[in-house]
């Protein structure tokens, strides 16, 4: 039987350099939840906290960690819509790495894996970075975390908004193959990072046991929860 905490828990942050990633941190250094915050990181954060634990990406990146124990694991990196191509895009290290998280921390015993995905994403796209996404999506879906919770807004940067338009043919080409995710047709105002990052802490609390997809409506309704 899992042992599932309410408190005094261990948060693991990948991405704590990202807009969310560093909401994410704040969050969860200021939650009577969470005794411990490990956060990994390619060059040291400026915030200072007793529950505050920081390890370099490098000695991840490197083998030097074995496995990843905790409670919670928030892994908010989305290199959606950057403005360089899908080809680097899947070439990337980030995206590489988010499947090697997920297994040393599977290994570790983490409960709950929270993600941050990209609306669209579907392991049947025609877009490579969104098929992509929803290949990992799926591969997370059917290991042995006891919750994984996969966030899907839309671009949440405005710089990234031209750029999301640019690609909406593409996104609308798929729409009769029933490839385009619905909420991405309907919804195209991008959420603020704050808002994102309380909504993976809030679902972190609820304890629910399974797979679980948050749009951008569910994620606007736990960001002001």
């Amino acid at each position: 039987e899992v042992d599932i905490l309410r408190d005094k828990k261990i948060a693991i942050v990948f991405g704590a350099e990202t807009p969310v990633g560093e909401h994410c941190v704040q969050l969860l250094l200021n939650h009577p939840a969470y005794n411990q915050v490990f956060v990994f990181a390619a060059k040291p954060l400026s915030l200072k906290s007793t529950k505050l634990k920081q390890f370099s990406l490098k000695s991840f990146l490197s083998g030097e960690i074995s496995r990843l124990e905790g409670n919670d694991l928030f892994y908010c990196t989305n290199d959606f819509l950057q403005n360089i191509s899908a080809e680097d895009q899947l070439n990337s290290a980030e995206l590489a790495r988010i499947l090697p998280v997920a297994k040393l921390a599977a290994k570790g015993g983490v409960n709950q894996f929270l993600v941050l995905s990209s609306a669209g994403a579907n392991p049947e796209s025609l877009i490579p970075l969104l098929k992509m996404k929803g290949q990992i999506a799926e591969i997370l879906s059917k290991m042995s975390f006891w919750g994984v919770h996969l966030f899907k807004p839309v671009p949440i940067r405005k710089e990234q908004i031209k750029s999301f338009w640019g690609h909406g043919l593409a996104f609308l080409l798929q729409k009769g193959a029933a490839q385009l995710d619905e909420d991405l047709a309907h919804e195209v105002t991008p959420l603020r990072s704050i808002v994102i990052a309380k909504a993976m802490v809030n679902a972190a609390q609820q304890l629910e046991k399974g797979y679980h997809i948050y749009n951008n409506e569910s994620i606007e309704r736990l960001g002001k929860a």
